[in-house]
């Protein structure tokens, strides 16, 4: 079987497709084979031959994978599989890029609203992956508005563009299409989408803090609304701005970037040194650095920041100056073990040795923050289990409840939380770690 010849039924996604999908190994191996041959002995339209049957495969397999991913959706089971959604769910089992899951699943969703020409066009590898996202953006809101048969129609319409028109364009076609069949719903819908952006644009707010892998310091990035981005602008032009020159005429030597950057830390040790800042988890705002008693004693050594950033023993010191000594047991590595106190809550230093070790929710596959977490006790309080690192666990909310139910099993191992799922997920139940908090090793 050539790459050029590989039939719609045989990837089980036409009408003809057979119940079990047993073809696709055969496909695989037929396209690793031909993925693994070298090209220079080829003429050049083999070569340009080879990308055409290669694009129209791409467009097939889209099709298939859309299929089966609406087929997920409508049966819940990322859920059922432990997932938070549908998208949490490709993202940890497929490593899936999380906006890619979200825009799959969407597209899925919008060819099983009625769209089956879109979908068996793209089965014949006439319309790409992009090109049915446009289709679904523009027919299916005509779809809310309009009759069936004018819906078929533009539907059609679009199909047929495919051949001639890339996203782009097409797209440019979908918005010429809405205006002429539904003018008044088109400008109801601009002014909605307008809005929907605003809240997009503030419900996608974010601010990173990343720390470099070779050198000391990090990367802050901010994604703000408008009213965000122009309110902290405000600001910055306020507290960054030059100060006049010395009695000798001497300016301020430091760039407009630097300056910002000193405002910003200024503020928030501000924020740190008056106390107002809300507690986290029974901890108060902190710097938190951990180094070895003698070390500590002697003036010596490196400290460590939660996060894994390494600072200079000046550095180290200068925080110390300032700074509650929190007495700790750790192993020969660093590792925190004990904080010497048994209560019934993880709150305080308790509170503090899980989120040193675990960075969020611990649960594999899950990018839930420490801020949303709760600390679980692996053998219950009840159960006789002590209120340790070694007996707990950050969770979410949701994989809280997950773990409540018994299926999964959690397990401390080598200063980390390994979870085991249930047989029906995984018949080999094999351990598995949240890599998503923990980024490799620092390099010395």
């Amino acid at each position: 079987m050539s790459i050029q010849s590989i039939p719609a039924e045989t990837l089980c996604v036409g009408p003809l497709a057979p119940r079990s999908c047993a073809g696709l190994d055969g496909i695989g191996q037929t396209l690793g084979s031909a993925a693994a041959q070298s090209l220079w002995s080829l003429s050049d339209d083999e070569v340009v031959g080879r990308v055409d049957a290669a694009m129209r495969l791409r467009v097939q397999a889209d099709a298939l994978l859309l299929a089966a991913v609406g087929e997920v959706d409508a049966r819940d089971l990322g859920r059922r599989r432990g997932a938070t959604s549908i998208r949490a769910w490709l993202r940890d089992t497929h490593r899936c890029d999380p906006r890619e899951a979200g825009r799959l699943t969407a597209t899925a969703r919008g060819l099983r609203s009625g769209l089956t020409s879109t979908h068996e066009a793209m089965t014949a590898g006439a319309v790409s992956l992009d090109q049915a996202r446009v289709i679904v953006r523009y027919v299916g809101e005509l779809a809310k508005e309009v009759p069936a048969p004018l819906v078929a129609r533009g539907e059609a319409d679009m199909i047929g563009f495919c051949a001639q028109l890339d996203p782009v364009l097409l797209g440019v076609v979908g918005r010429r299409l809405s205006e002429l069949v539904d003018p008044e719903g088109t400008q109801d819908r601009d002014e909605a989408d307008a809005v929907d952006r605003e809240a997009k644009a503030t419900a996608a707010r974010t601010v990173t803090l990343t720390a470099f892998d070779d050198k000391p310091g990090g990367i802050l990035r901010a994604v703000l609304d408008a009213e965000g981005c122009a309110t902290v602008a405000a600001w910055l032009d306020a507290a960054a701005a030059p100060p006049p020159p010395d009695p000798d005429g001497v300016r301020d030597p430091r760039s407009p970037g630097q300056r910002r950057a000193d405002a910003l830390i200024a503020a928030c040790e501000q924020g740190l040194a008056g106390g107002s800042l809300r507690a986290r988890g029974g901890v108060k705002p902190r710097i938190i650095v951990t180094i070895p008693l003698s070390s500590l004693l002697g003036s010596t050594g490196f400290g460590l920041t939660h996060d894994g950033m390494q600072i200079s023993p000046t550095l180290t010191r200068a925080l110390g100056c300032d700074a509650e000594i929190l007495a700790a047991v750790l192993d020969p590595n660093g590792n925190l073990l004990d904080c010497g106190r048994l209560i019934r809550l993880f709150t305080g230093k308790a509170r503090l040795a899980l989120e040193l070790r675990d960075r969020g929710c611990a649960w594999p596959g899950c990018d839930r923050p420490i801020s949303w977490t709760q600390a679980h006790h692996i053998r219950s309080w009840l159960g006789g289990g002590e209120t340790k690192p070694s007996n707990g666990v950050l969770l979410c909310p949701y994989h809280h409840r997950e773990i409540e139910k018994g299926e999964w099993e959690v397990a401390i191992r080598d200063h980390r939380a390994w979870f085991r799922p249930p047989k029906w997920i995984d018949p080999a139940q094999r351990w598995r770690l949240n890599h998503l908090h923990h980024p490799p090793p620092q390099r010395q």
